[in-house]
C-alpha cells in the first residue's frame, strides 16, 4: 500500500499534526505554565521553526536517537536523517531564539499556522512580558525549568539564557547554554506529584561545542517502519489556499459518510491498521477526490503517515503506547506515546545559573530539536538575575 492510502485511511483516528511543545516552568511569554501542562489551546505550542534541516552531516551518537531505532542511521530507510536532532543546535531557526509564530513566514499544513490573532512568522521575542509573573534567580544558584509536550517529535533539548536588551539573538542564547544540575529530572504533575528519572545528558556532537543537551525522555510508539509505510521524504509544500490544509478533514468526513458501507464490506469502524487490504483499497477509491483538495495534500498525508508510525493513532485513546510498542523503556508506566491526549504533566529539570553573568533582565530560552520532524521548538520566559 502506498503512503497516501495508508495515511489517509488512518486519518479517522488522527488529527492533523498540529500540537507540539512549549515551556511551562517558569511561565512563558507564550502562555505555557505547569498548571496547564500540555494544554495548548491558548497557542503556546505554536512558536517554532518549521521545515528546517541540519546543514551538514549528522554528528549525533546513535545511542542518543529517539525513534525508529532498528533502522540504520543515514541509510536509505532512515527518513529522519536530516532532522535537527541529528546534529543538535546546528539547524538554523526563524526569529531570535524564542520561536516564530506558526513556524515561520509561510504557513504549512503540519501545524505551521500562527495562533489566532498573531501574525504568521512573528518573532517570539516581541511578545510582551507577563505582568503577573516575577521570576528572580540568584546567580550561582540551581533553578527549576520545565516543558510540556502536545505532540511528541522525539529528539532532545537545551536551556539557554540571553540578556534582555537590543542584542537578543539565537547566537546570544547559544553562548549561554545552561548545564543540568544533578542526575535526575522529573515528570511533574500540576497537583504536585513527581516521578524522578535519570537525565540522559548529551554532550558529544552538539553545537555549541561543550554545551549540554538532554534526550527527550518520552518514547513514541513503534507502529510501523516509516520508510516502508510512508516512503522517502517529500519536499514540504506550503498550505494551499484552496484547501486551507483541510485535506485530512476531507478524508475523515468521507469515511463517516460511508460508515454503513464499510461495515457491510466487513470492515470495522473506525478503520485500524489491522484491517485487510481490501478495506483500505475500498475507502481510498471512494474518497479519491480528497487527494485533489489542495497541492499540499500529498505531502501533508506523508507527514501524518510518519506520525502514525510513531504512535499518533495508537497512543491517542489512553495517552500511552500499547504494550510492547514503546520505542525505548518508559520512565514510568504509561508515560509514552505521541501525544494528542493533552498530557497534564511537564518534564522538569534542574539547571545551574552561571555566577559570571551580570545582574539584570534576561530571557530564558528552551530549544527542542526534533527527530521525528524537521522542526525546532522555542519558547521564552522572563528572568531577573540578582
Amino acid at each position: 500500500m502506498n503512503f497516501l492510502a495508508f495515511s489517509a485511511a488512518t486519518c479517522l483516528l488522527l488529527e492533523s499534526v498540529v500540537g507540539h511543545g512549549h515551556l511551562t516552568v517558569p511561565p512563558s511569554r507564550n502562555g505555557g505554565s505547569l498548571s496547564l501542562g500540555g494544554d495548548c489551546t491558548n497557542g503556546a505550542c505554536f512558536w517554532f521553526s518549521n521545515n528546517v534541516e541540519i546543514p551538514g552531516k549528522a554528528t549525533l551518537d546513535p545511542k542518543h536517537r529517539s525513534l525508529q531505532l532498528n533502522v540504520t542511521m543515514n541509510s536509505e530507510a532512515d527518513v529522519f536523517k536530516t532532522s535537527p536532532w541529528r546534529a543538535p543546535g546546528t539547524a538554523k531557526v526563524y526569529g531570535r531564539g524564542c520561536g516564530a509564530a506558526g513556524g515561520g513566514p509561510t504557513a504549512f499544513a503540519n501545524g505551521g499556522v500562527a495562533p489566532t490573532g498573531i501574525k504568521q512568522g512573528m518573532d517570539g521575542v516581541d511578545l510582551p512580558k507577563l505582568s503577573h509573573v516575577d521570576t528572580k534567580w540568584k546567580r550561582g544558584s540551581v533553578q527549576e525549568v520545565g516543558f510540556a509536550i502536545a505532540a511528541n517529535h522525539g529528539g532532545g533539548y537545551s536551556w539557554r539564557l540571553c540578556k534582555n536588551d537590543d542584542n537578543v539573538s539565537e547566537e546570544c542564547f547559544q553562548a549561554n547554554v545552561l548545564k543540568f544540575s544533578g542526575e535526575n529530572s522529573f515528570v511533574a504533575y500540576p497537583d504536585g506529584r513527581r516521578v524522578a528519572f535519570p537525565t540522559q545528558k548529551v554532550t558529544d556532537g552538539v553545537y555549541p561545542k561543550g554545551s549540554e543537551w538532554a534526550l527527550n525522555p518520552i518514547p513514541g510508539c513503534y507502529e510501523c517502519d516509516a520508510f516502508k509505510a510512508c516512503g522517502e521524504p517529500l519536499a514540504p509544500v506550503p498550505m494551499d489556499k484552496n484547501s486551507g490544509g483541510k485535506n485530512m478533514t476531507c478524508w475523515e468526513d468521507c469515511m463517516h459518510d460511508n460508515e454503513d458501507q464499510l461495515k457491510k464490506d466487513g470492515c470495522s469502524f473506525p478503520l485500524s491498521k489491522a484491517e485487510p487490504k481490501s478495506c483500505w483499497t475500498a475507502i481510498t477509491k471512494t474518497c479519491a477526490d480528497c487527494n485533489k483538495s489542495g497541492k499540499d495534500a500529498k505531502w501533508d498525508a506523508q507527514v501524518n503517515c510518519y506520525a502514525f508510525c510513531d504512535g499518533s493513532s495508537a497512543s491517542k485513546p489512553d495517552g500511552s503506547c500499547p504494550d510492547g510498542t514503546a520505542q525505548f523503556p518508559e520512565l514510568s508506566p504509561g508515560i509514552s506515546g505521541f501525544g494528542k491526549s493533552v498530557w497534564e504533566w511537564s518534564i522538569v529539570d534542574h539547571v545551574e545559573v552561571p555566577k559570571h553573568l551580570d545582574a539584570g533582565s534576561y530571557l530564558l530560552s528552551w530549544r527542542w530539536d526534533c527527530e521525528e520532524s524537521t522542526q525546532v521548538w522555542q519558547n521564552c520566559a522572563d528572568i531577573e538575575l540578582y
